[in-house]
C-alpha cells in the first residue's frame, strides 16, 4: 500500500491498522494488520514535504475480490488537463473525519502552471516534477486528514495527496507523483 511519509513518520505498525474493502470507516470491510512501514529515506530533503512518500505491508496477504482490487502503477508520467478521482476521509463541513469515503473529480496541472498559480506573481513557489498538482472550483478539494489518498488517473496510482493550500480555496492541492517514485515503490515491495 502507498501513502504519505507525513502519515506514518512518527508511527510502528503496532499503531495502526488497514482497512480495505469498505467506503465506511465504521462498518464493513476487512482489517489487516500492518507489518512494516517504509517511508522514503530522502523525505523533507531538501524542502519540506519533498520525497512524501511511504510503503506499508500487511502481515497477510490482502485477499483480492469485488471490492478490494489492487491498482496499478502509471507507465508514463500523467499529463496536465486529465480528469482525475482523488478520494479521502478527510475534514469535511466542520467534521473532521468523515465515516463515509469522499470522492471528487480534479483535474491535473503540470509543475509550471501550479507553480503559476501559487505564485500567483507575489512569490517565487516552485513546484518540482517529483510533486503533481491538480485543480477543481473553489469549495472542493483535499484537506486536513486526506493526505495519503489515492489520485487515480487513468486507473493508475497517479499520486499520493500531500498537502494543500489550504483546503478548498480554490488553490492547487499537492501529490507524490509516483510515476517519478516507480523503481523506488517497486524496490521497496518486493517479496522476501
Amino acid at each position: 500500500m502507498l501513502t504519505a511519509a507525513y502519515c506514518v513518520e512518527r508511527l510502528k505498525p503496532s499503531d495502526f491498522i488497514a482497512l480495505v474493502g469498505t467506503i465506511s470507516r465504521i462498518r464493513g470491510g476487512t482489517i489487516y494488520e500492518i507489518n512494516k512501514v517504509i517511508s522514503h529515506k530522502a523525505y523533507n530533503k531538501p524542502y519540506k514535504f519533498d520525497n512524501d512518500i511511504a510503503v506499508i505491508s500487511t502481515k497477510k496477504t490482502i485477499e483480492f475480490n469485488e471490492n478490494v482490487q489492487p491498482l496499478p502503477l502509471p507507465k508514463k508520467n500523467i499529463q496536465s488537463g486529465l480528469s482525475c478521482i482523488v478520494s479521502g476521509w478527510g475534514y469535511l463541513n466542520n467534521q473532521l473525519y468523515s465515516d463515509k469515503l469522499k470522492y471528487l473529480y480534479v483535474e491535473t496541472l503540470t509543475s509550471e502552471q501550479c507553480s503559476r498559480i501559487l505564485s500567483n506573481g507575489r512569490s517565487s513557489t516552485v513546484i518540482l516534477p517529483l510533486h503533481m498538482c491538480t485543480l477543481s472550483k473553489r469549495g472542493q478539494g483535499t484537506c486536513l486528514s486526506d493526505a495519503g489518498s489515492s489520485l487515480v488517473c487513468n486507473g493508475t496510482s497517479a499520486g499520493i495527496v500531500s498537502y494543500n493550500f489550504p483546503c478548498a480555496l480554490g488553490k492547487p492541492d499537492l501529490y507524490s507523483n509516483t510515476y517519478i517514485y516507480n523503481t523506488w515503490i517497486k524496490q521497496n515491495t518486493k517479496s522476501p
